[in-house]
């Protein structure tokens, strides 16, 4: 990871304790350099932070995207940030190798939270380390935060440094249960399967996602199951990435099967035919108890087709790109790759290059073939 730079008044305005009444006080212009170039003047006595500087010899324009790159970010330069884009055009915040300090971080997460908030994307990458008290830790479950397992007294520092990164994760995983955010970006954080299977379990219940970038946070096997589940439910989702991570041929095959048309078998149709009569008497038992009886819980069925006298479950058609580079799949896997393409015609499939033979690559991307412009062999 590259060094992350202090910018010069860093320390200095960490100390500073800008209030929020005091803000309040303060009349924006709804330009978004002028009102935080003010903002610093006023309450820090300096220029703003190098990120949030108007670039020079361009045009004047009101940004929509801040990035913070390998750079510090004092607590003051968030609550200006903050308190400034409500008033703003910015819809989108990227944070990449930044090393928060962790009260600085849940302040970030809180106020993107805040119901005033109208950033739509939110890139959080290669954030895996984070400072408390002075310490860095890492939630990457193969850095040992330098802590002597051997020592007497290792056991309760420990169980110290497991709080704080477990309070760290916490708040990361909480950015998934926003309903205002449409792109998530949380590439390079190594959270590991525990926290993937917190943020599918959010993703249930979210219909404003639309792009979600999971690449390389180390998650296996273990979570595809519940990947696949969210996927039966969620209607919104348009790209994933799960690239750059620890899965298997087998991973693709469930996928596979959650996504576009699936043909039902018999045993599948009866199943769901029983379900729809449940579910369609549920709804005649609430029409009639209305205003009488609390409402029984409706549940939901997958949309199911019939095309030549088969039947098909319908998953997940918004889904338009999906980007599983970099993990650990063999040649084996071709058949996988076109039944998915085949199930959801619309999809875009990014694979390694180097998963396929030369011969297989070439009938891929054979200009004859179906498959030609709906396939990406990534380098």
């Amino acid at each position: 990871m590259l060094k992350t730079k202090k910018f010069w008044a860093y320390e200095f305005s960490q100390q500073i304790d800008i209030k929020t009444d005091m803000l309040e006080n303060t009349k924006l212009k709804g330009r978004f350099y002028d009102d935080i170039s003010s903002l610093y003047y006023e309450f820090i006595g300096s220029p703003p932070h190098p990120s949030l500087k108007q670039p020079y010899g361009k045009e004047y324009t009101e940004p929509s995207i801040i990035s913070f790159i390998n750079v510090l970010i004092d607590i003051n330069t968030l609550k200006l940030l903050f308190y400034v884009i409500p008033n703003s055009k910015i819809i989108t915040l990227k944070f990449s190798s930044n090393l928060f300090e962790f009260n600085n971080f849940e302040y970030m997460i809180n106020s993107l939270l805040n119901k005033q908030n109208i950033v739509y994307n939110f890139i959080f990458e290669w954030n895996s380390e984070f400072k408390f008290e002075g310490k860095i830790y890492s939630i990457n479950k193969k850095h040992s935060n330098n802590i002597d397992s051997k020592s007497p007294k290792s056991k309760g520092i420990l169980a110290d440094i497991k709080e704080v990164i477990n309070r760290y994760e916490e708040n990361l995983v909480k950015i998934s249960l926003s309903q205002k955010i449409e792109a998530l970006c949380l590439r390079g954080n190594y959270l590991g399967d525990s926290n993937i299977k917190s943020i599918l379990e959010n993703l249930k219940n979210n219909q404003a996602l639309k792009t979600l970038n999971l690449y390389k946070n180390d998650i296996s096997s273990e979570c595809i199951p519940l990947f696949c589940e969210m996927l039966g439910v969620n209607r919104s989702l348009e790209e994933i990435n799960i690239g750059g991570n620890n899965l298997k041929n087998e991973d693709l095959l469930m996928i596979k099967n959650s996504i576009g048309k699936v043909q039902l078998v018999d045993e599948d149709l009866e199943d769901y035919q029983k379900r729809y009569k449940e579910r369609e008497a549920i709804l005649d038992r609430n029409k009639k108890n209305k205003g009488k009886k609390p409402d029984e819980i409706v549940p939901v069925l997958e949309e199911v087709i019939e095309e030549n006298n088969k039947f098909y479950f319908v998953r997940n058609l918004k889904l338009r790109s999906l980007n599983v580079m970099q993990n650990n799949f063999t040649e084996e896997i071709y058949e996988i790759v076109t039944g998915l393409l085949d199930a959801s015609a619309d999809l875009l499939l990014t694979i390694d290059n180097k998963v396929f033979s030369k011969s297989v690559r070439e009938r891929l991307n054979h200009p004859h073939s179906k498959y030609a412009n709906r396939i990406y062999l990534a380098k």
